[in-house]
């Protein structure tokens, strides 16, 4: 019996390594908590010519692991002291007072300010409007400074944006606060359906964005471009291209769930999803594509 009580006392050590999901704290202490015990377990087996508990090479393996974790971990932390620098940023100096809006950015090499602002409700702009609100860095006037340009698509009231993406829509949706029955909700779902619909005569998923597309540069690196629906976009040209991005039918689980996962089993279906994860995004514009091919 009690040579039992001492089998089992490492039984509860080997379980925090291949069971759960222990914290990456815990991992970084492996070496000063879980190697002397574990050590002192297998020396008890050998003493009482009982099978090892552990394969061979496991006191490296684990000492390797609880190196890495105090390496992610110190990536972590510094991650964690810009974002929090970058989260105390003043926006004022690109704030145009007598406009009232925000201008596009600023050019350090030839110090000047952009010429252009954002002035769109229907953008990923409005974080920053929200925030910086929020913080007192710029008036409340800002806010009704911007566009609100509706258009009424299939008897549902719509703010236009920029290109028409889902980006611009729903990922400030992320962070700011949604009040039913206001018009930006009812944008939220106007710009869902509409993206649903816009894809219905090409029999293809859903979800138009903000993505990469099969046109590489001369390094070989597949260009980036907004993309987005043709209705719900200022933007010209947004028809001449077809490519879809699944991170955006992600953003619309915010906004219709269910349709949204039905989408996303869709891409599944269709091979859009790898090893790890779904993929940047589909390209279904013919003039991108090699001759006879689809997508």
């Amino acid at each position: 019996m009690h040579r039992e009580n001492e089998q089992a006392d490492w039984l509860p050590l080997l379980e925090d390594l291949f069971t759960g999901t222990p914290s990456l704290e815990t991992i970084t202490g492996w070496e000063e908590t879980l190697l002397p015990s574990i050590k002192e377990a297998v020396k008890r087996c050998e003493l009482n010519q009982e099978p090892d508990p552990v394969t061979d090479g496991w006191e490296e393996d684990l000492i390797t692991m609880a190196q890495r974790a105090v390496e992610r971990r110190k990536i972590l932390e510094s991650m964690a002291w810009e974002s929090d620098a970058l989260s105390r940023m003043d926006f004022k100096f690109l704030y145009n007072e007598k406009k009232k809006l925000f201008t596009i950015g600023y050019n350090v090499m030839e110090q000047r300010y952009d010429t252009s602002s954002y002035d769109i409700l229907a953008s990923e702009a409005r974080l920053c409007s929200y925030i910086t609100i929020a913080r007192g860095q710029v008036p409340v006037d800002h806010w009704f400074a911007l566009s609100r340009l509706l258009v009424v698509l299939k008897g549902n009231p719509v703010l236009l944006s920029w290109s028409g993406s889902m980006f611009e829509y729903l990922m400030p949706l992320l962070l700011m606060p949604a009040y039913k029955e206001t018009l930006l909700d009812q944008t939220y779902r106007g710009a869902v359906r509409e993206q649903m619909h816009y894809v219905e005569k090409y029999q293809i998923p859903w979800g138009i964005s903000e993505s990469g597309y099969n046109r590489p540069d001369t390094q070989f690196n597949y260009q980036y471009q907004a993309f987005g629906v043709p209705s719900l976009g200022l933007k010209r040209g947004l028809s001449k291209d077809l490519v879809i991005a699944p991170y955006a039918t992600m953003l619309a689980l915010m906004v219709n769930p269910r349709k949204a996962y039905e989408n996303l089993r869709r891409l599944t279906a269709d091979g859009q999803e790898g090893r790890y994860g779904y993929y940047e995004a589909i390209d279904y514009t013919p003039s991108h594509l090699p001759l006879n091919e689809k997508k």
